[in-house]
């Protein structure tokens, strides 16, 4: 039962640790053309890397060596003496029901000592001094038995810790635990498992990492396919790794939205190049300004602009050419007619004079100069 407890507390905690590493694995950034990417591909954490953990263990395999015990600790007491009356030295007596007692809890504290139960051995140990005080044979034990539950309690901490640091990818942490822990039991299979599978696991989060930033570096670059590449080959080393197959997942719909930009980008690329062609300037540059939206970095769009908004400023700026020709024609004309007209004045050719004068305000009617002499060469005239 108290492994099973073990074990349960063990699994709450490391399904904690894997949520927080997730969370703060998921930390990302996004752009519309790219997808999501990991804020820092070269940290990335898979999720659920303990998914083949070896079990924990609350014991190590490593048994507590018993055999250099020797068998009078647990036949009578160190200061036992029993003097028979015609005999020399110390003789023990099998009925004395107290040291048949002391016999019963020194092979129990012993058997306990040997599978590590020291919490009984300890127990079994305290008693015997009760029934024999000063006895040093219980005191050695009882001491070794408090050694092994604290070197025990230890292991199980350093285990523990190591199973953290698994969960959570820190697998150079997760060593430094096992190697004090195997300080303790040399021997232990367990640790030996866990260290092979640290060793493992640390050389395929190298590659696992550098897939993963491989593909960021490709994703932002656009090469979608490449990207998912390096992803799924990352999620071949972590099968069912959450972030790898959000990645994947993100990859392929920033390719698909590629996919249709680009097909409206080439409609609206089109559409321009035929309005160019019909000159219909003001719809080319709304096409080509489409195409701008959908690809900012395009410079077959950029030059397909520029072109489209020079024919319409040649269009608009053509109607104040004419009209500046015009009036330029009206000055040399009216100028002409003004300098005709004196001359006829002085040469007194009055009706030409009139003539002259006529047109000259026919092309400016409000001009006070050319009505002016108009009126004189009338007045001269007669007429």
């Amino acid at each position: 039962m108290r492994n099973l407890g073990f074990a349960i507390i063990l699994t709450l905690i490391m399904a904690g640790c894997a949520g927080t590493f997730d969370a703060a694995n998921r930390s990302t950034e996004s752009d519309d053309d790219v997808g999501v990417v990991l804020r820092d591909p070269s940290a990335a954490v898979p999720t659920g890397v303990a998914n083949a953990l070896p079990p924990a263990q609350e014991v190590p395999t490593e048994a507590e060596d018993i055999s250099s015990l020797a068998p009078e600790q647990f036949q009578a007491p160190s200061n036992y003496e029993v003097v028979v009356p015609g005999q020399l030295g110390t003789t023990v007596q099998p009925s004395d029901p107290r040291l048949i007692q002391y016999r019963a809890v020194m092979a129990d504290g012993r058997a306990a000592l040997g599978t590590q139960r020291y919490d009984i051995a300890i127990q079994a140990f305290d008693t015997a001094p009760r029934l024999y005080p000063g006895d040093h044979h219980s005191a050695a034990l009882l001491e070794r038995a408090r050694a092994g539950r604290e070197r025990l309690s230890a292991y199980r901490r350093h285990i523990h810790e190591a199973h953290k640091f698994i969960q959570a990818g820190q697998y150079a942490a997760a060593m430094r635990e096992l190697d004090t822990a195997q300080k303790m039991y040399p021997n232990d299979r367990h640790v030996i498992a866990l260290q092979d599978y640290v060793r493992g696991r640390e050389q395929r989060l190298t590659v696992y990492r550098h897939d993963i930033q491989v593909g960021a570096e490709a994703q932002k670059l656009r090469r979608y396919d490449d990207a998912i590449t390096h992803y799924q080959a990352a999620l071949r080393l972590f099968p069912g790794d959450k972030n790898a197959q959000a990645l994947i997942e993100g990859v392929q719909r920033a390719k698909a939205a590629a996919t249709q930009k680009r097909v409206a980008y080439d409609r609206a690329m089109a559409e321009a190049g035929t309005a160019m062609q019909q000159k219909r300037y003001e719809q080319a540059i709304a096409h080509y300004k489409e195409a701008l939206r959908l690809d900012a970095t395009s410079a077959q769009a950029k030059s397909g602009l520029q072109q489209a908004e020079n024919p319409k400023a040649q269009q608009q700026q053509q109607p104040q050419a004419e009209e500046a020709r015009r009036r330029q024609q009206q000055q040399q004309a009216y100028a002409n007619y003004m300098k005709q007209g004196q001359a006829a004045m002085q040469n007194k050719l009055y009706a030409q004079a009139v003539k002259f004068y006529q047109e000259a305000v026919n092309l400016f009617p409000n001009d006070a100069t050319a009505r002016n002499a108009l009126l004189q060469a009338k007045a001269s005239c007669r007429c």
